[in-house]
């Protein structure tokens, strides 16, 4: 067997390693480099014998790695920013280690380039905050359907109560503008449940023509009560502005964040909060000003035409550039304590109605969202109808029994309302507080049952495993789904199995009525049999 030289077997080992290996005195000049670090590097090996340690590190670097290296006998690792020839920098690992050689004091140096692996890890990272934010968002989203849900029932009671006091209490009482002021708040309280829904990912919006400056005189009176008592609220609005198509219950959620962040920017100081409605025509140069302010992520460009706008401008402390380019991220706040979702939730209205929002802050100067619909059109009102209630005073008599309706709902206080609201309307009623106990009670009266008012979520049996046994033995009786869901998600598992009609609570007694009237089609519009 043939022995083999020692320096000639190293030298063959470093020269077909795929990680850079140097070798320098104790000044840092290179007395060896291997194959695989000219390349890393980009000097040849000619070029890195005239060179230092010293001079392939990053500008930025410090240079104690290599001095540590001098004194450490079993390798110390750093990670270092090294320079290549053209210039450009790159992360590598450094395994320094003092080497004896002859009496000679030298160091060894093992490179690797790790600039790919912290990629990945940084991607990686990236990736595991993505999921905890989604499992976040996920957790806060159950959590704000199962508030919203509650809420409803709540809502249910409160507005319920109110529209059977309207409705016992004589025309002229002055207790009637109280219960109808009741009745709004009781809407708006429904509204901030139907968000909260949209954000859980249960709700449904309703897209009609708005008129900005008909939705914000409707909404002055909560304007006004959102802000400071130092802030001056002024409001210029622009008669008969084009109309676009929105959901009213998110366009006023901007409109409320917008006033509020504005009035917290003023603080204590006396300042000025000014909402302007109005139209313009946008040209290509203006949007794209528009959407360099607000990136769209790879949609479509806004398109030049007519747009209608709300713009919310205050006197406060103002914002940099930096401020301004995170004021989107969800939970970011300039606050002691954030408040939730905030502009990132008004970012996500505007963009589903294929808006933009141009800001103009600077510190110490204010601010000024301006937020921009795409216009559909002109109309001369566009007022939302106020919801009927129905009124059963001294003008309108009671009708006649018309049978006898089954209610079913687990909340104790959401049954009696619904009750006595029937009872109101002419019907005798049956109360179930839970599925089991709505069949035990149908089976023994089902001859007289003419209609059932069905809870969709209830202990025991919920709402749908009721229907389905319903359905096996009386497919043409009337039902109509009640809950605090939606009717998109609510009816979404009753496809094609014939419900009489649906209420998200909050309803009104007037509601009331109207689905009752088209469950029973054997009565008439007054409500009485025909």
């Amino acid at each position: 067997m043939t022995d083999l030289d020692p320096a000639a077997l190293a030298a063959a080992i470093t020269s077909q390693s795929c990680e850079g290996i140097t070798v320098a005195d104790e000044e840092g000049n290179y007395l060896y480099v291997n194959p695989a670090f000219c390349e890393m590097i980009g000097y040849s090996e000619a070029e890195l014998l005239q060179m230092t340690v010293f001079d392939v590190k990053s500008e930025s670097q410090d240079t104690s790695s290599f001095a540590k290296s001098k004194s450490s006998k079993a390798g110390l690792p750093f990670q270092v920013f090294l320079r290549r020839k053209d210039g450009t920098e790159f992360y590598s690992e450094v395994l320094g280690q003092k080497l004896d050689v002859d009496g000679m004091q030298l160091v060894l140096g093992t490179i690797r380039d790790i600039t790919d692996r912290l990629q990945h890890e940084e991607e990686k990272l990236s990736l595991e905050r993505q999921l905890l934010h989604a499992q976040k968002l996920e957790s806060l989203g159950v959590l704000a359907g199962g508030i919203a849900h509650d809420f409803n029932n709540l809502l249910m009671a409160i507005l319920g109560n109110a529209d059977l006091a309207l409705a016992e209490l004589p025309p002229m009482s002055p207790a009637r503008q109280s219960l109808r002021e009741i009745e709004v708040a009781s809407q708006r309280a429904a509204e901030l449940a139907r968000q909260m829904l949209a954000y859980s990912g249960k709700g449904q919006f309703v897209i009609e023509p708005i008129d900005l400056s008909e939705l914000v005189r409707q909404t002055a009176h909560l304007l006004g009560v959102s802000i400071s008592k130092m802030a001056l609220l002024e409001l210029d609005l622009e008669d008969g502005p084009p109309v676009f198509e929105g959901d009213v219950t998110q366009i006023r959620q901007i409109i409320m964040n917008l006033i509020t962040n504005a009035s917290e920017a003023i603080g204590r100081d006396a300042g000025v909060v000014r909402l302007s409605t109005g139209s313009m025509r946008c040209d290509r140069a203006f949007l794209d000003g528009v959407e360099s302010a607000l990136p769209l992520d790879g949609e479509e460009p806004l398109g030049e035409g007519l747009y209608a706008f709300i713009e919310v401008t205050d006197t406060g402390c103002g914002m940099d550039a930096q401020t301004i380019g995170r004021i989107f991220d969800p939970f970011f706040t300039t606050k002691f304590s954030g408040r939730g979702l905030g502009m990132s939730a008004v970012l996500g209205i505007v963009r589903g109605h294929a808006g933009a929002i141009k800001i103009e802050s600077e510190p110490g100067e204010g601010t000024s969202f301006k937020v921009l619909f795409p216009a559909s059109g002109y109309a001369e009102t566009n007022t939302p109808d106020e919801q009927t209630i129905l009124d059963t005073g001294e003008e309108s008599a009671i009708p006649d029994s018309q049978g006898t309706i089954l209610i079913a709902d687990d909340e104790e206080l959401v049954l009696r309302v619904n009750q006595r609201m029937l009872e109101l309307l002419g019907f005798r009623t049956l109360g179930a507080r839970d599925g089991l106990e709505a069949l035990q009670i149908f089976r023994e009266n089902e001859d007289e049952i003419t209609c059932i008012l069905l809870d969709l979520t209830m202990p025991q049996m919920d709402g749908e495993q009721v229907f389905r046994e319903l359905r096996k033995t009386h497919p043409e009786l009337p039902v109509i789904l009640c809950s605090g869901y939606s009717e998109s998600d609510a009816t979404r598992r009753f496809a094609g199995m014939g419900l009489a009609g649906f209420l998200q609570k909050p309803f009104s007694l007037g509601q009331l009525h109207e689905a009752v009237c088209k469950a029973l089609p054997d009565l008439d519009e007054s409500g009485s049999r025909a």
